[in-house]
């Protein structure tokens, strides 16, 4: 779904409701205007904090070593890592290719090292398939070990630790969201959740709204009126300067 038909499903209903709201609705903070920027204030600062946690993952993950990091899948004949960057660590002491143009696995999963098991034992007479599986066995014992040698390594340099944080700040910032749309659909929460909406599917780099006659700038006009604080500063901002990337935003 596009950006400017998700904002129109979010947005259309929620003005028209407003504009039917009594016009001292908007004419102070009222319990629910407050509220919602309470909540708004609470993404804002929990969205700085992962942005944060964004630079001291890329930090923590760089001092890993590289058999820990994400990287190649695969061991050429001459010596070179290539193929996709998984996130399995690099076996240990990885040999390569036998042959040009051979490449090696040299991160595995079980899923990968039970289907290699099950291709030896294919191209194997039945009479091998015991020492084929002493080898997946032990192939499997190795793989375990270098996972926890992983585990350690990343807990080592905390990448766990700011891991499990943004984890948290996710399950955070779902449940604000959820929280500023259940709202009654005051001018507050409403344009709350229509910045919440064109965040999550902008492009860091692009506007928060496009050019398609997206709604959203639309409706915040509307509502702009009767905002009040923190979401009035911001939705100003945005209207202010529409060209602004989406990633500079507070709340991104």
């Amino acid at each position: 779904m596009t950006t400017t038909r998700r904002n129109v499903l979010i947005a259309a209903p929620a003005v028209l409701a407003i504009g039917a709201l009594p016009a001292a609705a908007g004419a102070g903070p009222s319990q629910y205007a407050a509220a919602a920027n309470a909540l708004w204030e609470q993404y804002c600062e929990l969205s700085a904090e992962t942005r944060a946690l964004d630079v001291e993952f890329e930090r923590a993950r760089a001092a890993l070593p590289a058999w820990a990091r994400p990287g190649p899948e695969f061991m050429n004949h001459d010596g070179d890592l290539v193929g996709d960057e998984i996130g399995w660590p690099e076996m240990a002491n990885p040999t390569p290719a036998r042959f040009q143009g051979a490449r090696r696995r040299v991160r595995h999963s079980l899923y990968t090292l039970k289907q290699e098991f099950e291709f030896s034992c294919m191209h194997r007479a039945p009479g091998d398939r015991p020492r084929q599986r002493a080898i997946f066995r032990e192939m499997v014992r190795a793989f375990v070990a270098r996972c926890r040698e992983q585990d350690a390594e990343r807990e080592r340099v905390g990448v766990t630790a700011i891991t499990a944080r943004q984890e948290q700040i996710s399950d955070q910032l779902d449940t604000i969201s959820d929280q500023l749309r259940e709202m009654p659909e005051t001018p507050n929460a409403v344009a709350a959740a229509i910045l919440i909406v064109a965040t999550g599917e902008a492009h860091r780099d692009n506007p928060l709204f496009d050019d398609n006659g997206d709604i959203g700038p639309t409706a915040l006009r509307f509502l702009q009126p009767q905002l009040s604080g923190r979401i009035a500063e911001d939705v100003r901002a945005v209207l202010d300067d529409p060209d602004q990337p989406a990633g500079e935003l507070a709340w991104w």
